[in-house]
């Protein structure tokens, strides 16, 4: 989808918000595409396309896959961002205990 723009919080949350707006993007378009494809199959099947079937059906199957695909790959960079994201959180935080414990503070508020 898009190379990580950047290593910081700031930059994971960004892009992990790109690909949540993306995904709920596809979700609004699916049911269009849904029906797009099933009236492309009835046409198909139908008599009134007489010659090129095969062509046709193989394009809408495209389609399908490639709408599919996209969804995937959305899909699959948010985890990845996610997981960055959540990495990147417990490094901030582990730092910060870690300087507070060294310094003699006790946590009182966890």
């Amino acid at each position: 989808m898009t190379e990580l723009a950047s290593s910081e919080k700031e930059g994971i949350d960004g892009q992990l918000n790109h690909a949540t707006c993306i995904i709920n993007a596809l979700s609004d378009i699916k049911p269009e595409i849904e029906n797009v494809i099933k009236m492309g199959r009835k046409i198909v099947e139908s008599e009134a396309v007489v010659q090129d079937k095969e062509n046709l059906a193989r394009k809408i199957d495209s389609l399908k896959k490639d709408f599919n695909d996209t969804g995937n790959e959305v899909r699959t960079e948010k985890l990845y961002y996610s997981f960055l994201f959540l990495k990147k959180l417990y490094c901030v935080r582990k730092a910060y205990y870690d300087s507070t414990f060294e310094n003699g503070v006790i946590f009182r508020y966890l």
